[in-house]
C-alpha cells in the first residue's frame, strides 16, 4: 500500500505558509496548524485528498472517546472545514468533505456573573499602583486579556479619556476609561511616555555576590513562579584572581536584567491614598 505521509506533510506546510500570508495572529496559526497536523497524523498513510466525510467523521469521534470536550470537538471540526476549503479552491479536493458533518448544537450556558459584593472585594485586592490600573482597566472598559498585554503608553489620551486597543482584531478598537481608570493608569505609568503600559511587577530584590573559594558566585530570587513566591537562584560568575568584586556586580546585574528577573525601578509602589 502506497504512503501518502510525505504528500500529506507538503500539503500541512503548504496551508502553514498560507497562515501566514493571511496574516493570522500567532495564536491563531498556532491553533490551526496544531489542529491540522493532529488530523494528518492520524491518516498515517493515508491521502489527505482523498479524505471522505466519513473519515472526519470518524476522526472526531476519535477525540471524543480520547476526553476531548464538545467544544473542543468542534473546533477541530471547523478548522477542517476551513483547512479544506482552501484545498478545494485550489482545485485539489472536488468537494469539501468536514461540511458534510454536522454536529448537534453547542449545550447553552448561562454565564456567570460577579456580584457587586465581589466587584468590591476584586477591586479592594488590588495592592500596587500596577495591580491598581490593571483591575480598574479591565473592570472599566470590558477589554480582553489579549487587548490589556499589547496596550502600549502612547495609545492612551489621558484628556479625551481613551485608548486604542488591538488583540483579537488585528485592526484595533477605541474604548473610552473610567475616570478611576484614567487616574490609576496616570498613578501607575508616571513619566513614561512610551512602551507596555503594564509591566513587569516582580519585588525589588537585592543582588547579592559572595566569594567562595576564589571564585565570586552571584545571588538573587526568581519570582516569575506562581502568585508571590520566588526561587533563590546562584550562578558562578567568575573567578576571583580574574575579575574585581564590581566586575562580578556588574555581570550579575546584566545577567538577571537579561532574563527580566528585575522590574523597572517606578513599578511595585504601594498602594497610595486617593
Amino acid at each position: 500500500m502506497r504512503s501518502y505521509a510525505a504528500f500529506n506533510e507538503e500539503v500541512v506546510k503548504r496551508y502553514e505558509e498560507w497562515l501566514v500570508i493571511q496574516h493570522y495572529r500567532p495564536r491563531t496559526k498556532q491553533f490551526y496548524r496544531r489542529m491540522v497536523r493532529t488530523f494528518a497524523e492520524y491518516l498515517k498513510d493515508k491521502s489527505i485528498a482523498s479524505v471522505t466525510h466519513l473519515d472526519v467523521r470518524s476522526y472526531i469521534a476519535h477525540l471524543s472517546e480520547q476526553g476531548a470536550t464538545w467544544a473542543t470537538s468542534f473546533d477541530n471540526l471547523q478548522v477542517l472545514r476551513r483547512f479544506y476549503d482552501l484545498l478545494h479552491l485550489g482545485g485539489m479536493v472536488s468537494f469539501v468533505a468536514p461540511r458534510l458533518v454536522k454536529m448537534r448544537d453547542a449545550p447553552r450556558k448561562i454565564p456567570r456573573t460577579l456580584s457587586e459584593f465581589e466587584v468590591r472585594q476584586f477591586l479592594a485586592a488590588a495592592y500596587t499602583l500596577r495591580e491598581i490600573a490593571l483591575v480598574e482597566f479591565l473592570y472599566g472598559t470590558g477589554c480582553r486579556v489579549s487587548e490589556v498585554t499589547s496596550l502600549r503608553v502612547e495609545n492612551i489620551d489621558f484628556e479625551a479619556r481613551t485608548a486604542r486597543v488591538s488583540g483579537k482584531d488585528p485592526r484595533g478598537r477605541a474604548v473610552l476609561i473610567t475616570e478611576r481608570a484614567t487616574s490609576a493608569l496616570r498613578a501607575y505609568i508616571g513619566k513614561r511616555k512610551d512602551g507596555y503600559v503594564f509591566q513587569s511587577d516582580m519585588p525589588v530584590q537585592k543582588l547579592c555576590v559572595a566569594k567562595c573559594n576564589g571564585h565570586f558566585i552571584g545571588q538573587w530570587k526568581d519570582y516569575r513562579g506562581p502568585g508571590t513566591r520566588y526561587v533563590s537562584m546562584s550562578k558562578y560568575l567568575g573567578s576571583a584572581r580574574r575579575m574585581s568584586y564590581r566586575d562580578a556586580m556588574t555581570a550579575l546585574e546584566n545577567l538577571t536584567r537579561d532574563a527580566n528577573l528585575v522590574r523597572p525601578k517606578n513599578e511595585g509602589d504601594r498602594k497610595h491614598s486617593t
